[in-house]
């Protein structure tokens, strides 16, 4: 009897931990990889391009949102916008038994990157106390694409995300890291 009680209070809310969670490795071939690195070597201007035998008909053919790539505003912006059209995208695809879970997150995760980012971006470096500000939009979008990053894994491990899919918003995230930290170094150079 008092096994149960203590089962029931584990599982109460109706979600259930998996016991173990599958190695990212586990869902690859090996010719999964080496075409995916092989394609990251190719590639120029260090910009990773996925694999199109990775990717359905159906994928191919679909069309994320545009991004105007001609306007003045930060890589690391575009980037996180790229990312968030990309995510809402092929959330709209999604399972509806993984929509509460994953997709909504996945959704509103890459909106608040966005938005830290834009704050960050608007708030003006003339004193210690905007200084101050702009590095806290910084490290709660940095926080938040950590978080994005665990989330899309997640996701990925329980088949609400495709290989390919996992595999654009892993690099993507990298890539949108990689900017944002090259942003807070040079605005610590700046007002140094």
């Amino acid at each position: 009897m008092e096994n149960d009680t203590k089962e029931k209070k584990n599982y109460s809310h109706g979600f259930r931990l998996p016991k173990s969670l599958p190695s990212f490795s586990a869902h690859q071939s090996e010719a999964d990889e080496k075409s995916i690195l092989s394609a990251l070597r190719e590639t120029s201007e260090g910009e990773f391009k996925i694999p199109e035998e990775l990717f359905t008909a159906e994928e191919r053919e679909a069309k994320p949102l545009e991004v105007n790539p001609n306007t003045s505003e930060l890589m690391v912006i575009t980037k996180a916008k790229h990312l968030a059209t990309y995510i809402i995208a092929i959330s709209e695809k999604a399972p509806k038994r993984f929509r509460v879970v994953f997709t909504n997150r996945l959704q509103n995760h890459a909106l608040d990157i966005l938005e830290s980012l834009l704050s960050a971006n608007f708030t003006r470096l003339d004193s210690n106390e905007s200084k101050a500000e702009r590095k806290a939009h910084q490290k709660q979008a940095f926080l938040k694409l950590k978080v994005l990053g665990f989330i899309s894994f997640l996701a990925y491990a329980s088949h609400a995300l495709k290989k390919s899919q996992y595999s654009f918003i892993a690099l993507n995230l990298s890539e949108t890291v990689s900017m944002l930290v090259a942003w807070g170094k040079s605005d610590v150079k700046r007002t140094a």
